[in-house]
């Protein structure tokens, strides 16, 4: 007999929901700013930046540190600095969050497809899927490169619906990007709420709030009435 999500795909964005990879990208972003002879930022301040890049996140902690950040030739090359550390050292503290595999075990014994989602780049999402043994579960995982846009645009969602040969979607993710990328799909969204990211305005009647991977099965049940 079919599962009750025989025809959906659960699509979740990658860090701040699959994974807390924030203590490796602060040890990333420090390590640049060690090279630039400057103090290291503590991970709660920088933590609601990780969703938004490592350029967002450089920025935002050279401002922490009264310098500002540099343009050009300068700027190309601490992204490369940051890009070098964290790929060497991609899953020394990440962990998946907490009830991640029984969650995914559920919802596949309930027929849904699992995809992945991210605005990492593929060079970087699945040496952290393999490393966590993440990639198995989850066909396609797409990355920002993956297609000719991203995250917010719908159009990632949309392709994976159709390569999955699924009617109905859920995007769970933690951040308003996230959030962007259900609503120019049209599909509902789950949001996350143990994530980086903070919403800017309150949750709709096509999108729910989860605390924890043991509520996501219910939360993705009501969002599909």
């Amino acid at each position: 007999m079919a599962g009750s999500l025989s025809d959906t795909v659960i699509i979740f964005d990658l860090d701040g929901t699959l994974v807390d990879s924030a203590p490796d990208l602060t040890n990333a972003l420090n390590h640049v700013l060690d090279g630039e002879g400057l103090q290291p930022v503590d991970p709660i301040a920088i933590r609601p930046m990780i969703g938004t890049g490592a350029v967002v996140a450089m920025k935002t902690a050279f401002s922490l540190r009264g310098r500002p950040y540099p343009e050009g030739e300068k700027a190309s090359g601490l992204l490369a600095r940051f890009l070098a550390y964290y790929t060497d050292h991609i899953a020394d503290q990440s962990a998946p969050f907490p009830g991640l595999f029984p969650c995914l075990e559920t919802l596949k014994a309930e027929g849904a497809a699992l995809a992945v989602c991210t605005n990492k780049l593929e060079a970087l999402a699945y040496p952290l899927l393999r490393a966590l043994d993440l990639e198995a579960p989850f066909d396609p995982i797409f990355g920002r490169d993956t297609l000719t846009e991203c995250k917010p645009s719908g159009l990632p969602l949309t392709e994976i619906m159709r390569r999955t040969g699924r009617t109905h979607a859920v995007m769970v993710g933690d951040t308003e990007t996230d959030r962007g990328a259900a609503k120019a799909a049209g599909v509902p969204f789950a949001y996350a709420s143990f994530g980086y990211g903070e919403l800017d305005t309150p949750l709709n009647k096509k999108e729910q709030r989860f605390d924890g991977f043991e509520a996501l099965f219910g939360t993705v049940t009501e969002l599909l009435l």
